[in-house]
């Protein structure tokens, strides 16, 4: 046997190798046979149905767009993606939040505070969790940007939240800096807020249809005398080359009591006065039909649908509508047209509505790239909320 030093043994002298190197493989044992527990591990998993991510130990991220909503996507009719309950503006200065002092109507100009209020529906808590938001020009935001929208960076914060369990799965988040409006633009652009972790990520489309880490607020309140043409210009100037089909409606609103929120120290007040705070009124499902814009050929065409109730398919005997040469400048006028009003003014829209006194409504413009909105697929959507 050849030594070969390998160390010291424990009597600390030099330790030798005793045994030959082994050469070649061992034997062959013919009695062995390949271990069959992979594939009875296999089997047995094969029959475990796969869990959701809430029932797994990782963070479950979310910003809600309705009430209710608890992260399953993608969104269907008749819920609607754009009117996030979740985003809130305060006006600029020190204090803390508070629903009675929120606002819906920013003015070009203008600072106001971002707050965002996030989720955590997971096991798991989340730490070192991120949330931004964003501005975009008023239309019909597609989740992307393009020739028509520019998304804007307004800030963001990090936030440590606990697991659904724990009393700390949610909480309002302010966005660091402040948004100031810029003066260029009517204070009717919508907002956007993403929310994300390490443990729990997001790919970065801004579609909240289909991604619960984001939310978006595409909505604008007209009161009084606020006229709303220009607005109205805006969003028909706005329907591109791929969509098929807008739909204008009209649906109700109700006042919210912010009791609990006041008992919580998240109000000042119960009962807010006026109607420009984003936490004092809730959307109900009487939606009615007003009007509809189809794609007909190369042309669009205008639809009064408050007597047909349907956009008429191509061919029908049906009327075929009218012919819109240009959306920014003739949606405002033949919605006016369908009302029966002398012009677009708040005011005036919900008299024309038949509202009664005191009474509120809200307006939305939909579009979709199907020929029906209420199928699935990518749909954009505006609201106006219109008070007395």
């Amino acid at each position: 046997m050849a030594d070969e030093t390998r160390g010291n043994n424990q009597q600390g002298k030099p330790d030798a190798r005793t045994r030959p190197r082994p050469s070649g493989l061992p034997p062959r044992n013919p009695n062995y046979r390949p271990s069959d527990a992979k594939a009875k591990a296999e089997r047995v998993l094969q029959k475990v149905k796969p869990r959701h991510r809430t029932d797994t130990l990782f963070p479950y991220l979310m910003v809600r767009s309705v009430p209710g909503d608890s992260g399953g996507r993608p969104l269907t009719a008749p819920t609607l993606a754009w009117e996030c309950c979740d985003i809130h503006l305060m006006p600029g200065g020190p204090g803390a939040f508070d629903f009675a002092r929120t606002v819906l109507k920013p003015v070009a100009g203008q600072t106001y505070r971002v707050f965002v209020h996030v989720w955590n529906l997971g096991k798991f808590a989340a730490y070192g969790a991120r949330v931004r938001a964003w501005w975009v020009e008023p239309g019909f935001f597609p989740g992307t940007a393009g020739p028509h929208y520019q998304t804007h960076y307004i800030g963001g914060a990090y936030f440590d939240l606990g697991d659904r369990d724990s009393g700390d799965a949610h909480r309002l988040i302010e966005i660091a800096p402040a948004w100031t409006v810029a003066a260029n633009y009517s204070g009717h652009e919508s907002l956007i807020a993403g929310v994300e972790a390490a443990t729990d990520q997001w790919d970065g489309v801004m579609q909240p249809s289909t991604h619960r880490h984001t939310a978006l607020r595409s909505l604008a309140l007209g009161s009084g005398a606020d006229d709303l043409w220009n607005l109205v210009s805006v969003l028909g100037s706005k329907m591109t080359a791929a969509d098929q089909e807008m739909i204008i409606t009209h649906g109700g609103v109700d006042r919210v009591s912010l009791a609990g929120a006041q008992t919580r120290g998240l109000s000042s007040s119960a009962n807010p006065a006026g109607w420009n705070h984003s936490g004092v009124f809730a959307f109900n499902d009487d939606r009615k039909l007003l009007a509809g814009v189809r794609r007909v050929g190369g042309s669009l065409r205008f639809f009064d649908l408050t007597h047909i109730g349907t956009i008429p398919l191509p061919g029908s005997t049906q009327a075929q509508g009218v012919v819109v040469p240009d959306m920014a400048k003739y949606l405002p006028v033949y919605l006016r047209d369908v009302l029966q009003a002398q012009d677009l003014k708040a005011s005036t829209i919900l008299h024309a509505l038949s509202i009664p006194a005191g009474g509120a409504r809200v307006l939305r413009f939909q579009t979709s790239e199907q020929l029906n909105v209420l199928t699935p697929g990518r749909n954009g959507g505006y609201s106006i909320l219109i008070t007395p």
